[in-house]
């Protein structure tokens, strides 16, 4: 029996959103900090400690990575959140799956209007592809980060669904 699958594992960068919430909360701390010592309302204070509650679960902890996993025409995405808990974002199979293409490419103009999810790990220089699959008779897409592993094995498994660069 053969059975082929690919395994990746995609760290996505938030850099920028970590920087932008970071900002965002230390603004909003430094406003009830400010708030409590010249009003001294408790109210303020209680905010202020809240702040820090939400800087710490917002921003400290924020680590994201996708993990695509490829096996005999089925293809699994799962979102793994600060390396522990784990949520699977798509199972899909060659039956459902009707194009895959690159993200700016001229096969997916007909499909800009449709939501996409992002899988991908958001760094410029990579080679996001999308998906497009049906989901309960709606087309659905979903960009996700190639590589040559999983390249050859939709090209081998879905020739005709698969376009290149």
């Amino acid at each position: 029996m053969n059975d082929y699958y690919v395994e990746i594992l995609v760290k996505r960068n938030v850099e920028k959103e970590k920087k932008i919430r970071r900002i965002i909360i230390i603004v909003i701390m430094l406003f009830f900090a400010v708030l409590g010592i010249t009003t001294r309302f408790s109210v303020f204070y209680t905010l202020f400690v809240l702040s820090i509650l939400g800087y710490f679960f917002l921003v400290h902890n924020y680590h994201i990575e996708f993990e695509y996993f490829y096996m005999n025409g089925e293809l699994t995405i799962s979102k793994i959140v600060n390396k522990s808990r784990r949520k699977k974002v798509l199972e899909l199979d060659d039956g459902v799956i009707k194009l895959i293409a690159p993200v700016n490419s001229k096969e997916m103009k007909p499909f800009d209007n449709i939501k996409t999810k992002d899988c991908t790990a958001n760094e410029p220089l990579d080679r996001p592809y999308t998906i497009v699959y049906m989901y309960k008779g709606e087309l659905k897409k979903a960009d996700i980060q190639m590589t040559d592993d999983l390249y050859k094995e939709f090209k081998r498994n879905m020739p005709y669904k698969v376009m290149d660069y």
